[in-house]
């Protein structure tokens, strides 16, 4: 099986496209944010007291960052990697082996190209298991918590919001993370196979 390295970007082209993108992106994101935040106030406040409020908000904002903990963060990040362990998170990898296992099967080694069929294949397959468990993780995690009434032992403590928020998000990351390392692996030996 030969691939074609013509056909791929290289790293820096790649990273450097998306980090453009994904400033454009972000900027565009905190301008419309910023325009509905002004929006709601001028209905509520009126024009001028609409900028304050938001202004307000937003240095409220900035100084909050500035206290915020990066222990705290961890520690509910820690907290959010078991939650999903005791989730079985590892099901979701353990389906992604039995697609590998049984897709050789229905793949054409055939093909003109079997490297770009194996490669589609796995990564496809990866990117839909890991976005479905990252979607139902963060959508059920913090429902779950109000509903065992744990998440009420840890607003007792020290913790802001946007801690709490930036633990989890954390922690699925590393969870996902893990998680694609361990397809990656499989998938190299996977296609290294075919």
């Amino acid at each position: 099986m030969v691939v074609d390295t013509n056909e791929f970007f290289t790293f820096s082209e790649w990273f450097g496209g998306a980090l453009k993108q994904f400033v454009v992106a972000t900027i565009v994101v905190i301008l419309i944010a910023l325009f509905l935040s002004y929006l709601y106030s001028l209905f509520r406040h009126g024009p001028i007291e609409a900028f304050y409020v938001v202004a307000g908000a937003i240095f409220n904002g900035v100084s909050d960052l500035w206290s915020t903990s990066m222990r705290r963060i961890l520690a509910i990040a820690r907290l959010a990697v078991q939650e999903a362990i005791r989730k079985r998170v590892i099901v979701v990898f353990a389906v992604f082996v039995l697609l590998l296992l049984f897709g050789g099967w229905f793949l054409d080694v055939e093909s003109t190209h079997p490297a770009r069929l194996y490669l589609s294949f796995v990564l496809t397959a990866s990117s839909y298991l890991v976005l479905g468990l990252a979607m139902f993780l963060s959508a059920f995690s913090l429902p779950n918590d109000i509903k065992a009434r744990t998440i009420y032992t840890v607003v007792t403590k020290p913790v802001r919001a946007h801690e709490i928020i930036l633990g989890r998000i954390v922690g699925f990351v590393f969870v996902g993370t893990v998680l694609l390392l361990f397809m990656g692996s499989v998938s190299y030996f996977f296609v290294v196979r075919g």
